[in-house]
């Protein structure tokens, strides 16, 4: 999700639905999203 804030744009992303069983794949998602959302920031400031 996008929102206007007074210093820019703030995104929030969500992922949900892993089951107890999932534990694995829990864990990798977690890594994937923190490293993913790192090299968001950095595309994103070489935009400005």
């Amino acid at each position: 999700m996008l929102t206007t804030t007074s210093n820019g744009t703030q995104l929030r992303m969500e992922q949900f639905g892993f089951g107890p069983e999932q534990n694995a794949a829990y864990n990798g998602a977690i890594c994937g999203w923190q490293k993913f959302l790192g090299n968001l920031e950095q595309v994103l400031a070489r935009i400005d």
